[in-house]
């Protein structure tokens, strides 16, 4: 089990750090001071090799697919290019209800990210993908 990745580990994390996420916390951003130097340090650490950076964001209900530029409504809406390592792009998907993950790793992560058994109970192809 070296160098695996614990899923449940990693969802619990994310749940302790968002819970951090209150009035006193919004407070001390809108002082700025002690937020800024947090993210001038965690960026000279990515910088240096120390911390890796892994990003997550949802385009989930914008309204990407209801914009008529005369060619009708598109059938799917997405970006050109993801040109940041280690982002994962949430975003509608085209059947009713589901949600797509644009993922951007490097090849060798992404070669094991494709392979985690645990993720793949978790993922389902679009019926034209073969």
């Amino acid at each position: 089990m070296d160098g695996e990745i614990n899923c449940q580990a990693i969802i619990s994390q994310m749940k302790d750090e968002l819970k951090k996420l209150n009035g006193d916390y919004i407070s001390k951003l809108r002082e700025g001071i002690s937020h800024l130097s947090f993210v001038k340090d965690r960026a000279e650490k990515t910088t240096k090799g120390e911390v890796i950076s892994f990003s997550f964001t949802s385009l989930c209900r914008f309204p990407l697919c209801v914009a008529d530029f005369g060619w009708g409504k598109p059938l799917r809406a997405g970006s050109a290019s993801l040109t940041f390592k280690n982002l994962v792009v949430f975003m509608d998907a085209p059947s009713e209800g589901g949600i797509e993950a644009w993922v951007n790793l490097m090849k060798e992560d992404m070669e094991k990210f494709e392979m985690d058994n645990e993720l793949l109970r978790f993922v389902s192809t679009l019926p034209n993908e073969k």
